[in-house]
């Protein structure tokens, strides 16, 4: 399988001159999870699938190349084993923890690792799972010293079952383990936050029919719940909201996002809750005409607490969306992205700390999906066609308040036995800057 990596420079300068940039990888179907800037090493790393393996993409930060060994491009594999929803986060300086999930043909679970930037090695890693079948949730890592799984789990009770482990992930250093339900549905999404607090986004059926969903929060700290709040459209019969991916600059905000229909379409939502009590300073939702509009991953800037979030416009065929938010909510710009190849989709971003933003998503070419991860500076200013991906402005409508916010009735319960660990077996291939044929990809 061809393994070709196009770098396009977009022309427009971000902070301190630093040039734009975006990269087209070649995969065969490849389906990104999560776009990473990594500080330490001025790389961002994108993470992703593409048919049962799961794929590390690592570029120079600065200007998208792929030079040297340094910079790898991986693959986690095993034969029999399906992993998906790959993502990365730093516990430490050079130090980081990888998480996916996993499936073997009996049990569906999930699989940590830590080490390096390039997965170091083999070595530690292990699977996360318990008497019982998880459906639909990967395992989700933070940072500052710990890594957290979460699954949705299905057996007796709809529930999220989780718990911590440190970078040695041994069983001594199993902690906090806790499971969460509300007698409906849950299906966890996305996990932020560090080792003494976990902020977790979830997908919460609202009634016992399960016809209506809501997103929903939860704060949890030291085993047990902080607090947990709910957005839902109490007129609905049929799915109103859905959650997608959580952040916090891990001081006083935890933004969420999702998407809701408090109209005829969906529309990109967002929410800003402090981290004290969950409260909301803001709850909105964006839109652009009469279309599906969805939100997959939101970045804080560090400077001024500006918001991005990235998602895409569901057409014939879809365009990406990115758009910028000030730290209250308004909206300030927003790019779409479209090829007249196929579908485009933005499924991930992030941010530095000079404010360039780096994004992943795909586009479809000859049925078969492209990985693409880009670099664009914090004032949007990137126009014109990229290797058949075309830049384009576009403007948001904001609409206030389109959710009731309110508390939620949740269970929650330290179980000393919530995770059972089992011994990781993954294949971890690395591919040098000379691979252009990839033979067992």
């Amino acid at each position: 399988m061809s393994f070709t990596q196009f770098i396009t420079q977009l022309g427009a300068a971000g902070a301190g001159g630093e040039s734009s940039w975006m990269a087209k990888i070649s995969y065969t179907s490849v389906y990104p999870s999560q776009v990473f800037y990594d500080s330490d090493n001025e790389f961002v790393i994108a993470m992703g699938t593409s048919g049962n393996d799961a794929i590390q993409i690592t570029l120079n930060a600065q200007d998208g190349e792929y030079k040297t060994a340094n910079y790898p491009r991986l693959r986690v594999h095993d034969t029999g084993e399906t992993f998906s929803r790959p993502k990365v986060c730093r516990i430490s300086a050079n130090t980081y923890g990888y998480s996916m999930y996993n499936y073997d043909g009996s049990y569906e679970k999930g699989h940590i690792k830590t080490g390096d930037i390039n997965f170091a090695d083999g070595d530690n890693q292990l699977d996360i799972y318990r008497s019982g079948i998880y459906k639909g949730g990967a395992t989700q890592c933070v940072g500052d010293g710990a890594m957290y799984v979460a699954f949705d789990y299905y057996s007796g009770s709809s529930k999220v079952v989780g718990g911590g482990y440190n970078s040695v992930l041994s069983p001594a250093s199993k902690f906090n383990k806790y499971e969460y339900y509300t007698g409906n549905t849950l299906y966890i999404r996305d996990m932020a936050g560090n080792s003494s607090t976990r902020y977790s986004c979830l997908t919460h059926a609202t009634n016992a029919g399960q016809g209506e969903y809501a997103l929903m929060v939860l704060a949890e700290s030291g085993g047990y719940k902080s607090w947990s709040k709910q957005f839902k459209i109490s007129s609905k019969s049929t799915q109103a909201g859905e959650c997608k991916s959580i952040v916090t600059n891990n001081s006083d905000r935890v933004i969420a996002v999702g998407n809701t229909e408090p109209a005829s379409y969906s529309e990109m939502f967002v929410a800003r809750l402090a981290t004290s009590d969950g409260s909301a300073s803001f709850q909105n939702s964006y839109y652009s005409g009469n279309f599906h509009y969805y939100s997959y991953s939101v970045a804080i800037e560090s400077g001024d607490d500006s918001i991005y979030v990235c998602g895409f416009k569901q057409t014939t065929n879809n365009t990406g969306i990115i758009m910028k938010l000030s730290a209250t909510g308004v909206f300030m710009w927003g790019l779409q992205l479209s090829s007249t190849q196929g579908p485009v989709e933005v499924l991930g971003i992030d941010v530095d700390n000079n404010g360039n933003l780096y994004f992943q998503g795909f586009t479809t070419e000859s049925g078969n999906r492209k990985l693409i991860i880009g670099k664009i500076p914090n004032d949007g200013s990137t126009s014109g066609t990229y290797s058949d991906v075309t830049f384009s402005s576009i403007t948001m409508t904001k609409r206030n308040s389109p959710t009731t916010h309110g508390d939620v009735t949740v269970t929650f319960d330290d179980n000393a036995n919530a995770l059972e660990q089992g011994s990781g077996d993954s294949q971890i291939d690395t591919f040098t800057d000379t691979s252009t044929v990839l033979t067992n990809l």
